[in-house]
């Protein structure tokens, strides 16, 4: 999702459908990347920090690279950017968000309209599969019922399956936190709180750390995340296996 700043008028409906109103006017004009003309023009920056998440995915688990003859889902896709990664490394890739809008515009710029739905990430995964591979980037801070997710996610992963799951740490000082403000963010928590979570659902962790980018250096050489201490990492990346 990697949403920011402000939401719709109607984001905050209580319930389970909370957040059932990230529309076009969303991610057009109420986000904070609206500045520089829509979630649309940013693409190539998003795709930039999947890259990261991913990277760091393979670093753990090596097998998560090798999708030919499975199948991958991302909760919170947007505009589907995970989608091309998942398939680049030869995923059947399958897509879910909330907002109507994200899903219209995946599936036109894929001409697919089977492997994307109109989800809320609080409950089981509409396409009634398990999958190889799960992922769920800057997704589960929007939620309020993240017991209801974590559950979703776990559940929509096949024996021997894994979790890729990035939130923003609130234990972090750095500077870069300021670009996580955001009012849809109800649940952001400590990385240990996200992993026992997913133990109880019976997941094993296999990665559970804080990172941030190289100040300013990124600029230059390219964006790289690496490994911090908490009171530092900005973004919390899990990996997790189903056994």
């Amino acid at each position: 999702m990697l949403r920011s700043q402000a939401p719709s008028r109607r984001a905050f409906r209580s319930g389970r459908t909370a957040m059932s109103t990230f529309d076009r006017q969303y991610f057009e004009r109420d986000s904070s990347y609206a500045a520089k003309g829509g979630y649309g023009t940013i693409i190539d920056d998003v795709k930039r920090f999947y890259a990261q998440y991913f990277r760091l995915a393979a670093e753990v688990a090596p097998e998560v690279a090798r999708g030919a003859g499975k199948k991958a889902l991302e909760v919170g896709c947007a505009f589907g950017v995970g989608i091309e990664q998942l398939r680049g490394w030869e995923y059947d890739a399958y897509g879910t968000d909330v907002s109507e809008y994200a899903i219209d515009q995946a599936r036109r710029l894929y001409g697919d309209e089977q492997h994307f739905a109109v989800a809320d990430a609080q409950v089981a995964n509409p396409f009634g599969i398990g999958f190889d591979l799960v992922v769920a980037i800057h997704v589960v801070e929007h939620l309020r019922d993240i017991a209801a997710a974590v559950h979703a996610l776990a559940d929509a992963l096949a024996a021997g399956g894994h979790l890729l799951l990035a939130t923003p740490n609130p234990r972090s000082l750095s500077p870069y936190r300021r670009f996580q403000r955001d009012p849809t963010h109800v649940n952001e928590h400590a990385p240990s709180v996200w992993a026992a979570m997913l133990e109880k659902n019976s997941l094993r962790i296999l990665s559970c750390k804080t990172f941030h980018l190289i100040p300013f250096v990124h600029r230059w050489t390219g964006l790289k995340y690496v490994a911090t201490p908490e009171w530092l990492g900005y973004d919390a990346i899990i990996v997790a296996r189903r056994d």
